[in-house]
């Protein structure tokens, strides 16, 4: 009697040891993900500097795997250093299936992780109190393939540790685009995103929607003078026509994969800017780079796939009415856009558009000044100067019959030559030049969307930069237009610094 109990009793804590095991182990289609075996070596660079400065002082040619508890006493190959060191392990692993991949890091201080040519986790300069697991995605297309890993560890003070390990739940994820992937978000004491981080963070949800209004964003960074760079990694399944939308107060910049896809302008912190790109299947990168100049600050930013039949297509049409063109003009009036049956301001208004609305671009003026819209089915005219483009305007179609198709699509205006003493920007907006940086005085010309000029020094309000523009109708314009509707050629901001001038 005795034994069969003991047999009972065996069982039953068998049973609570499997059922304990299970609840610990994260499932995906009743499978347990577990961590792949790593193979071959790992060979490790150490620095007895925190930011991998120099030759490294002592390497390791062969680590087996990445799990290190160095505690309060550093690594072996750096004697005597316990605090602000660093490490860099580099190996070509296996990934034995197809499909997305997990990286975790459990880490104290900071790290980043490097698979094939993209860095899925960046955490350096975080200075954290305990171990903290960090996770990355990675799209691995090819079964089999060796792929390069760089482990970049940082320490700081107190103790030190760091284990990586993966795995994957087999298939590619058949999300639109959502991913358990979290937000890594950099901030730093200025606002161009110069230097080191000053202070670390993770933003679990999709979507974001934070407003510190008029307080510091974190721990070491001011209530105002700051940026932020967010980082995410996403799957967008077998990819699609997606759109991006987001408002901001200050500025900031979008770019998947490193391309910028919004770029905001300032003092229009209400806007609800956007764009409708095409994106490839598979795992992709969205940063956000976000600056705060004063008072409050907010960040709100979102994406969605599109239904196919919803958006413009490219082309022509047949019929003789102007087709879509792929190109977009999103409303940037504080008090509604006219929309006029011809290109003129004494042309019938047609309607009222709102602030915010979005129209397809089927043509413009041959001089640049106004577009040719969709709206709902009706075509007519508004002044480009209110819109936002998604897309290049001048490659849209002229449709005012002011000069040929030829010659309004032969390609982009050559690079200007740089002059000493300026700067190249770009326009985002169709801008007017004037005489003295001021609404009031005399119009020199206009700078069409995406052109790039000289900008030559801005006002003392720093609200207006001095620009030289090679008009193709009037020859060398020298003026002023408002800074705010220029950025770099990449469309990012800031501007570089620039001379104060007078007028």
């Amino acid at each position: 009697m005795k034994r069969q109990v003991l047999r009972l009793s065996i069982l039953a804590l068998c049973g609570i040891i499997v059922l304990g095991l299970a609840t610990l182990l994260p499932n995906t289609g009743g499978k347990p993900k577990v961590a792949e075996a790593q193979t071959g070596c790992w060979t490790g660079q150490f620095f007895n500097n925190n930011n991998f400065i120099g030759s490294p002082t002592g390497t390791s040619p062969c680590d087996t795997a990445i799990n290190f508890n160095y505690g309060a006493s550093g690594p072996a190959q750096l004697p005597g250093v316990v605090d602000n060191f660093s490490i860099r392990w580099t190996s070509s692993q296996i990934l034995p299936t197809a499909g997305l991949y997990t990286f975790n890091i459990t880490v104290e201080d900071g790290a980043r992780l490097t698979v094939g040519t993209q860095t899925i986790i960046n955490q350096i300069g975080a200075d954290l109190t305990g171990p903290t697991t960090l996770s990355g995605f990675y799209s691995n297309t090819i079964p089999g393939q060796s792929v390069n890993i760089i482990l970049e560890y940082q320490a700081l003070t107190g103790n030190a540790q760091i284990a990586l390990s993966w795995f994957t739940s087999g298939g590619v994820a058949t999300a639109t685009s959502t991913t358990t992937s979290v937000w890594n978000v950099e901030y730093f004491n200025n606002t161009s995103l110069l230097g080191t981080a000053v202070a670390f963070s993770q933003v679990t949800t999709d979507a974001l929607n934070i407003n510190w209004d008029m307080t510091a964003p974190a721990i070491g960074v001011p209530a105002d003078g700051w940026s932020a760079r967010f980082t995410k990694v996403i799957n967008f399944g077998s990819g699609g026509t997606f759109r991006f939308e987001g408002r901001v107060d200050d500025i900031f910049t979008v770019r998947l994969d490193g391309t910028p896809i919004i770029a905001s302008t300032p003092y229009f912190q209400e806007f609800l800017y956007n764009a409708t790109i095409q994106v490839a299947g598979g795992q992709h990168t969205l940063t956000i780079e976000m600056a705060d100049f004063e008072r409050q600050a907010y960040l709100q930013f979102t994406w969605f796939a599109v239904n196919a039949q919803g958006t413009p297509v490219s082309g022509t049409a047949t019929s003789g009415t102007p087709g879509f063109t792929g190109v977009t003009g999103t409303v940037n009036a504080n008090v509604g856009l006219n929309f006029r049956q011809s290109p003129s301001t004494t042309a019938t208004k047609l309607a009222l558009l709102p602030k915010g609305a979005t129209y397809p671009v089927v043509g413009r003026s041959a001089d640049g000044v106004w577009a040719q819209l969709n709206v709902n089915g009706q075509i007519g005219w508004s002044l480009a100067q209110w819109l936002v483009f998604t897309g290049d305007f001048n490659s849209v179609p002229v449709t005012d019959g002011g000069t040929s198709q030829a010659q309004a699509t032969a390609g982009p205006t050559p690079t200007p030559t740089p002059i000493p003493g300026g700067v190249q920007v770009r326009a985002v907006g169709n801008v007017r030049i004037r005489s003295c940086p001021s609404t009031r005085c005399a119009r020199l010309s206009y700078v069409p969307w995406g052109t790039q000029v000289i900008a030559l020094g801005e006002s003392n309000d720093k609200r207006w930069i001095k620009i030289r523009y090679n008009d193709p109708r009037k020859g060398e314009v020298v003026g002023w237009s408002l800074k705010a509707w220029f950025f770099n050629n990449d469309f990012s901001l800031p501007l570089p610094e620039l001379p104060t001038l007078s007028s």
